[in-house]
């Protein structure tokens, strides 16, 4: 090495100089001319050659005073002759005094050689040429007498030195020479351009020390010492640099290196027997650098920067708090141990590593581009954690981040130069890991794991891992799955194992095996799809949801090859709010020797195809031939030729395909996916379909009915098609026959005995007849035509055809034409008349500016439309149009007047104007006037200019009491019933397109209807019109009870034919709802609320948003029941479990409309708020509430309905019915609540509510057993009849509530005999449910209880429970005859006797404006059965709400007390009167101790 190299070139210029300096001390004395001088030298030097065995010459001698020097021409040969030290100049600066006497030490102030060269020689024994040459000198100094045991050496000492220009030759013979330039031979070199500074140079012993500045060059390897500068010190077993800086070509080292070893010999063993001990810090190497030293760092190419410790050999090392700096970015930093080095492949390494950083890329020198390839989507990796092992086959462990994601892996991986073939196998945790982008399939995303995995490869077409585990998240198609466990195996073409998923949106446990791969093409699966919602999970747009069991067995993957079935069972097929239930869908494909067959059967549908053919192939070229018809009828000759030009000509594969569908039961399915549409039972559909010379098609189907929506509707119908068509030619030959009894066709009053026939021919056109009459009338059509393909278009013409309406027959001018020729529409006298009316069209319209369309309509009666379009319209129309350029700039001219315009009844008017276009100026001059009543109500005058884009409009209207009615078809689907009056002018300028309003609107008693809600909003203010906006200022809106809104808002207009709603109210007490269950079977009632509401959006997506505290006669209904009122069911029911997801049955619209209103209602319920929920309303299932409460109700007009927000009852009552015969009327007990989370059938129960009926004691409370009936029975007040509380707790789901029962007994004689068998009555069913259950159940069915040793159920008291049935009715009709009347009858008795009187109850209770309630309850005797005044007057009590929203009340109450003075001594009992008042307070709070000192947020505006 080069340090080797700088230690022995340092003794060898050290001792030459010694021997010279022996030569000058002989000569010291001499006289100092340089001849003397120089010859004395000459006379010496061969004498001391001879002495040392070494021959020197001496050119020249120069003595300057006594102390300085200066030799030339010094040259020194070793034993074998050859020059060893050869010193062109040598300047010397001595201590005279040091070298002539026995001095503690030899020093030498300056030394300079001036291009000194240097040869050392190794001969092949090992022995140094120098060597024996610095004994000799060593020997010839020495003392001759001997030196004691303690004697120190003399340090020889040089306090600054320099060389110049000098050379350096190392020749180790005993080593062969590398020959590559590349190498830095350290057995063969030579440093040129060796300069030197050396301070305190000092030799003591075989030790060596000394501060240097160096630079050489050996230009053999193109090695460059540009700087060494270091404290230097060297021994036989030791070398070390301090304080180093060196500067080698490109690399820098710094800071201190030592080395220690045995003897210089083992520098020839460097990377096995000289250990180094370093300090980097900020060292910069380069791959090329060390590559002069070690051969395999070239192919790196690479830079380094160290910082840290090392210790050891190069073939076994460590790194300590070390820092190594590769690459572009790439960074290792902890604690390393090397072994094997210098060869990087196979060198071990055990890497701690800290917050270490490595480019992926920057691998690449080390690994190989392959492995780097496959790896290379990481990125980046900061790890901390170990690695044991090689660069391909290794260890690692800890926590790995990427640009992939992060990783908590245990793994231990073998890379291979082939991906496919790399290893791994371990633990691994990931989280947030893209996958998706390392396996390279678009569809997968991150992933977050945690499992067990073993595998090769790391693409997706090679790869194959082994993984159990569960994976806590994984991205496909978009979707974020949770909760995901597998175990298996899976590959490209293989999947073996296990599946299960607990998702939010898919749930479904799949075990099994899809093999593809060595052409096995075998697929078995097995496995329950509990829920997969397909549009959550981006499968499909709409709302399709699937839960099914499955069973798949097929061999082939491959469309043409399988062969096997799966089977569908227990499926249920979701789609938006609907459901439906599939037993059964089975596929099978079988492959016989003649013939292929195809076969899917389910309850709904059969479907199959039969023939010798493969499917794929049957697909492309059914799929061709749609194309090829598609040019045939819709494109251009040129387009065709072009096609077929391009279609290959070759003859195709005889097949023909028998198919039959049957649809056996399919309106359920229709039902899901388009409840519009019907179509009879067992309808089949059968035909053929071939490829040969010609491509055949045909279907034939009879349909008893069809219905597509409410427009189209055919019953009786029939189809006939047949065609055919030259492969390789545009040729078609077809017929259709299509006949139908009854139909009803869009806009079309129904009609009947539908015909239709046409041909295709040789002669490119379709001829065509046809027949349709409307039912019930004498009115019918005959169409009879030719429909032609001409070179660039079409063409239709209409022969012998007419229509008959009204008795008045229409007659199509048999001259006409129709055509369409690229954007031309041509028409040529078409003109339909009858008598004295016609409608014409004739002439063309195209993108030239000469041709010209012209509309004519001459004494057009509107009611000619009227019975058959099924609209109610009438007038009289006289037009005449002529359009121009309407592809540029509309260039129109116009003349119509339509007389005593009606619609709906409505007297529209008589609309009357004109268009005229100004040659000269280029506009059109309207005019146009509606007249009412002999009233001009609008009127439209003008100009506009078709050169102008921006501003062609400028016109006026004037309203003249103009109706509102008007504007409703504006409004279709949102508003209705508009009534009232507009006056006023407007500016109308802009564009057609882009129209502009300015100008102010009287309205007068105005009038409008909201569809949805089925509320009517009244109005009289002014509307202000501005650029793209209708908007009122402050308009004060009333409900159709007078109460009042303020409006603030308007319409306004996007400039692309959207309007949309920007409305504000204010309400007071505003009427918002009015809907029946017929309106909305979700929910329903009447609605009166404070607050505000915004409306906003476009008429098609009306967005409202409230803030709206409930109001007094608020009445909310939800209908869990689904029941219908009498002839509203459809013949076909939908046959699927229900769930109360879906929507209820929806009802028949009276108009189709595709507008949508979506309602966010954040309402706060006062207890003056109604709700009813009926759990079965015919039999009075119903729960009945009033409470308070903040809701947050999200509605959707397209079905979505949801409710957040919790409802605490104040009041109410639960009435549980049993087949019409039981009614238990359960009162709500206050604190109870409804909790609601979304949908509006989750809601969360904790409702506590108690049932009153009064019992007699004995037997059940009170033994008799023990102490007999009869010691009882002559006392009144254990005969008399008690209540008992049936306490009913429900809890958790609103549908499937769980439900508990308690029974609690009260006002019942506080006396010894009462008070222990009350107590010994409530500890047996507290701790026996069975005897729980058991009272319970009496009491509730049979009204009494039983006692302990009875049987399960009393006997059955039928005068009892018909009593309880009357009671019930009777409070139902008076709380029918007012809202605010709430009467309870309980009739407790064993019979029709005194025992009935004596235990009638009756409450009632009357509101008074939603604030006031006074109530009163309780029997009519006394405890001995007797009648007073007190008992007759009962229990009262009077509610006020001081606040409408009930945190503030009043409450006053006389109650009746009946005791016995002497308790069980007397059996009197007196009556006394107790009464009280209370005043409650409460209010919602979500913090017990509010922080009162924290600051409020300032608000920063941005």
């Amino acid at each position: 090495m080069i340090f080797n190299a700088l230690k022995i070139s340092t003794k060898t210029v050290l001792y030459a100089l010694v021997g010279v300096m022996i030569l000058v001390v002989l000569l010291v004395s001499v006289l100092k001319t340089s001849y003397v001088q120089t010859k004395l030298a000459q006379y010496f030097a061969p004498k001391i050659s001879a002495a040392l065995g070494y021959p020197i010459e001496l050119d020249k001698v120069t003595i300057h005073f006594f102390d300085e020097a200066t030799l030339e021409g010094v040259r020194v040969k070793d034993y074998q002759g050859y020059q060893m030290i050869d010193i062109e100049k040598l300047d010397v600066d001595f201590q005279l005094k040091s070298l002539v006497q026995d001095s503690t030490q030899n020093v030498l102030d300056y030394v300079r050689l001036f291009r000194p060269k240097v040869v050392l020689v190794i001969d092949k024994k090992g022995d140094l040429n120098i060597d024996e040459f610095i004994r000799r000198i060593n020997k010839l100094t020495a003392s001759k007498e001997p030196r004691p045991k303690n004697h120190k050496p003399s340090p020889f000492i040089i306090r600054e030195a320099n060389i110049q220009d000098g050379i350096f030759t190392l020749n180790d013979e005993s080593e062969p020479y590398l020959n590559s330039r590349k190498s830095f031979d350290h057995y063969h070199f030579t440093l040129h351009e060796l300069e030197a500074h050396l301070n305190d140079f000092t030799l003591i012993r075989d030790t060596v020390s000394f501060k240097t500045t160096l630079k050489g060059y050996d230009r053999f390897s193109n090695t460059r010492i540009k700087e060494l500068t270091t404290n230097f010190l060297i021994s036989d077993t030791q070398m070390r640099f301090d304080n180093l800086l060196l500067k080698l070509n490109n690399s820098t080292v710094k800071n201190q290196i030592l080395m220690s070893f045995k003897s210089q010999k083992d520098f020839k063993h460097w990377n096995s027997k000289v250990r180094m001990r370093a300090n980097f810090d900020s060292t910069f190497v380069t791959s090329d650098d060390l590559g002069r030293f070690v051969n395999d760092m070239y192919e790196f190419k690479d830079a380094y920067h160290l910082n840290g410790k090392f210790d050891g050999i190069v073939n076994d090392f460590k790194l300590q708090n070390f820092d190594l700096y590769f690459g572009k970015k790439s960074k290792l930093r902890g604690d390393f141990t090397f072994k094997g080095l210098p060869s990087i492949s196979k060198a071990h390494m055990q890497l701690a590593m800290k917050k270490s950083h490595v480019q992926v890329e920057d691998l690449q020198n080390y690994i190989g581009p392959d492995p780097v390839k496959a790896i290379k989507k990481f990125g980046y990796v900061n790890f901390d954690g170990t690695f044991v092992g090689t660069v391909s086959q290794f260890k690692t462990t800890g926590l790995l981040e990427s640009e992939l994601g992060k990783l908590d892996v245990d793994v231990s991986m073998v890379l291979k130069p082939e991906s496919a073939k790399s290893t791994y196998s371990g633990l691994v945790k990931a989280q947030e890991f893209r996958i998706g982008t390392l396996l390279e399939e678009t569809l997968l995303g991150n992933v977050s794991l945690n499992g067990k995995i073993e595998g090769h490869g790391f693409s997706w077409k090679d790869s194959e891992l082994q993984f159990d585990g569960d994976i806590n998240s994984l991205q496909f198609n978009k979707y974020d799955y949770k909760n995901v466990y597998v175990k298996g195996k899976l590959a490209k073409q293989l999947f073996d194992g296990r599946v299960i998923v607990n998702d939010t949106n898919l749930v479904f446990n799949l075990y099994g095996k899809v093999d593809l791969r060595n052409q096995k093409e075998q697929v078995d699966l097995f496995g329950k799809l509990s829920k997969a919602n397909l549009r959550n999970l981006f499968f499909t747009k709409d709302d399709w949801r699937i839960s099914t069991y499955l069973d798949v067995e097929f061999d082939g993957i491959n469309v043409d090859k399988l062969k096997g079935g799966a089977l569908l069972y227990h499926t249920v097929l979701g789609y938006n709010t609907r459901n439906l239930y599939v037993d059964t869908v089975r596929f099978t494909s079988k492959i016989l020797p003649q013939e292929r067959l195809w076969s899917l059967e389910s309850p709904q549908a059969d479907v199959a195809f039969k023939g010798k053919f493969l499917p794929s192939k049957a697909t492309q070229d059914l799929m061709q031939l749609v194309k090829e018809y598609s040019l045939y009828f819709v494109g251009n000759e040129q387009e065709r030729n072009d096609y077929y030009a391009k279609k290959p000509y070759f003859v195709p594969l005889n097949y023909e395909i028998d198919y039959l569908l049957t649809l056996k039961d399919f309106y359920p399915f229709m039902a899901l996916v388009y409840p519009e549409g019907k179509i009879s039972k067992n309808t089949q559909f059968k035909g053929t379909f071939g490829i040969g010379s010609t491509s055949t098609f045909s279907l034939e189907s009879k349909i008893d009915t069809l219905i597509l929506g409410k427009n189209y509707q055919f019953y009786g119908s029939h189809i006939d098609l047949n065609s055919s068509k030259f492969y390789n030619s545009p040729a078609v030959l077809a017929s259709v026959v299509l006949n139908s009894q009854k139909q009803k066709i869009s806009i079309l009053e129904p009609t009947e005995k539908f015909d239709l026939e046409a041909s295709w021919g040789d002669d490119n056109s379709i001829r065509f007849t046809s027949k349709i009459r409307q039912q019930n009338t004498t009115n019918e059509a005959t169409l009879n035509g030719t429909l032609g393909f001409m070179q660039e278009g079409i063409s239709l013409q209409f022969n012998k055809s007419e229509f008959k309406v009204l008795d008045k027959r229409w007659q199509i001018n048999p001259e006409n034409l129709v055509t369409i020729v690229g954007k031309d529409l041509g028409a040529k006298n078409f003109m339909i008349a009858n008598d004295d009316q016609y409608i014409a069209l004739d002439g063309k319209i195209s993108e030239d500016s000469t041709e010209a369309m012209n509309f004519k309509a001459k004494n057009f009666s509107l009611e000619t439309l009227a019975p058959v379009v099924a609209l109610n319209v009438s007038g009289t129309v006289d037009a005449d149009v002529t359009l121009k350029e309407v592809y540029k700039h509309i260039n129109a001219d116009s003349q119509l007047r339509i007389e005593g315009l009606t619609l709906d009844n409505f007297l529209i008017g008589n609309f009357e104007g004109s268009g005229i276009y100004d040659q000269e100026a280029h506009i059109v001059r309207l005019d146009y006037d509606l007249e009412r009543l002999n009233n001009h109500i609008l009127k439209f005058q003008g100009t506009y200019d078709p050169m102008q884009e921006t501003n062609s409009l400028n016109l006026t209207a004037n309203l003249n009491q103009t109706s509102l009615q008007i504007l409703e078809p504006f409004t279709k689907g949102v508003f209705s019933n508009l009534k009232g009056t507009a006056s006023g002018d407007l500016k109308i300028t802009g564009n057609l397109r882009h129209p502009i309003f300015n100008g102010v609107i009287d309205v007068k008693k105005g009038s409008l209807f909201f569809d949805y809600l089925k509320t009517t909003l009244n109005f009289e203010d002014k509307i202000h019109f501005d650029v793209d906006e209708i908007f009122a200022k402050k308009m004060t809106v009333y409900d159709d009870e007078g109460n009042k809104a303020s409006l603030i808002g308007g319409v306004y207009y996007d400039g692309s034919n959207n309007f949309s709603l920007g409305l504000n109210l204010n309400l007071s007490r505003f009427k918002l709802l009015n809907t029946t269950k017929r309106d909305n079977n979700l929910y329903y009632g009447t609605g009166y609320a404070s607050g505000k509401v915004s409306i906003d959006g476009p008429f098609n997506n009306i967005v409202i948003d409230a803030n709206l505290i409930s109001d007094r006669g608020t009445r909310l209904y939800i209908p869990l029941d689904n029941a219908q009122d009498a002839g509203s069911q459809e013949e076909i029911e939908f046959l699927v479990a229900k769930n109360p997801d879906d929507t209820k049955n929806e009802k028949k619209k009276k108009e189709d409309t595709s507008s949508r209103i979506r309602m966010d209602f954040k309402f706060e319920f006062t207890p003056d708020a109604y709700g009813e929920v009926q759990f079965d309303k015919q039999t009075g299932d119903i729960m009945r509430a009033y409470g308070a409460g903040k809701i947050n109700l999200k509605i959707d007009t397209k079905g979505d309905f949801s409710m957040t927000g919790d409802y605490a009852l104040d009041r109410g009552d639960y009435t549980f019915t049993f087949q019409n015969i039981i009614n238990k009327k359960f009162s709500i007990q206050r604190g109870s609540r409804i909790s609601w989370s979304g949908n509006p059938y989750e809601a969360m129960l904790d409702i506590r509510a108690a049932y009153t009926q009064n019992v007699n004691y004995l037997g059940s409370v009170i033994d008799t057993v023990s102490t007999g009936s009869s010691t009882y029975k002559n006392r009144p007040e254990f005969t008399r009849r008690y209540p008992v509380d049936v306490i009913i707790q429900l809890r958790d789901r609103l549908l499937q509530p769980a439900i508990s029962f308690d029974l609690k007994l009260h006002d019942y004689p506080q006396n010894p005999e009462f008070n222990s068998g009350v107590t010994a009555f409530q500890n047996r069913i507290r701790t026996d449910e069975q005897e729980l259950n058991r009272q319970v159940s009496n009491v509730l069915l049979l009204g009494q209880m039983v006692s302990n040793s009875a049987a399960a159920f009393a006997s059955v008291n039928l005068v009892n429970n018909l009593m309880e049935l009357a009671s019930n009715q009777l409070s139902n009709v008076f709380s029918k005859i007012d809202q605010n009347l709430n009467v309870d009858l309980t009739f407790n008795g064993s019979g029709l006797n005194q025992d009935l009187i004596n235990n009638l109850q009756l409450r009632f209770s009357y509101n008074f404006n939603d604030r006031f309630r006074i109530t009163r309850s309780g029997g009519f005797t006394t405890a001995l059965n007797q009648t007073n005044a007190l008992s007759l007057i009962g229990d009262w009590s009077l509610e006020w709400f001081i606040q409408r929203d009930g945190s503030l009340r009043l409450k006053t109450y006389n109650r009746n007390v009946q005791t016995s003075i002497l308790g069980s001594l007397n059996t009197q009992y007196q009556t006394f009167t107790s009464g009280g008042m209370s005043i409650l307070y409460s209010k919602s709070f979500n913090y017990l101790f509010p922080n009162k000192y924290k600051k409020p947020v300032k608000e920063t505006a941005e």
